[in-house]
């Protein structure tokens, strides 16, 4: 290799990595925004402002809730918080949760179990206020029909263009 050879690739790793480290240094600082008590990630949706919805399922003492935070841009804390608890009694328990942002609607779901069986295995909130209250579609009942069971289970949900309605994955 050229001298000519080896200095131009100097200079180009050099610019690199001043260009990756000017680019690392405007990134926000991380937020805390509350703490998982169990496996599952936190589902985030970001709506077309910036402002980042997140959810999280949270074990409480025998039952699972659903945590909210509403992460406006540039902020250091949760603007909005939001503790929901699926419908149908019980001890629910929930293997995860998803956001979808549909213009100005923020769909929440959480897939439930160890509820009524009209109340599983899909319950669905939606926000229409940018997070600041989330109300529970049909009573908390339901909004799909699938075959639970150790071997299957939701694997994620998008809403299907043109329609107004869900469409949802499964995976055995």
């Amino acid at each position: 290799m050229t001298t000519r050879r080896v200095l131009l690739l100097a200079g180009m790793t050099i610019s690199l990595l001043l260009a990756l480290a000017a680019g690392a240094s405007a990134l926000s600082p991380a937020v805390k925004i509350g703490e998982l008590q169990f496996g599952g990630p936190p589902a985030v949706a970001v709506e077309s402002s910036g402002t980042a919805q997140i959810a999280w399922a949270n074990e409480n003492g025998t039952h699972y809730t659903i945590d909210t935070c509403t992460l406006p841009v540039g902020a250091t804390a949760c603007s909005q918080t939001h503790v929901l608890t699926p419908a149908g009694g019980g001890e629910p328990r929930i293997d995860g949760v998803k956001l979808l942002v549909d213009g100005s609607t923020t769909v929440l779901l959480a897939d439930v179990y160890g509820v009524g069986e009209e109340y599983v295995p899909e319950q669905e909130w939606t926000s229409i206020d940018g997070g600041a209250s989330f109300n529970p579609v049909n009573e908390g009942k339901s909004v799909a029909e699938g075959i639970l069971n150790t071997d299957t289970g939701p694997l994620n949900a998008v809403i299907v263009p043109g329609t107004n309605a869900l469409g949802y994955a499964w995976v055995t």
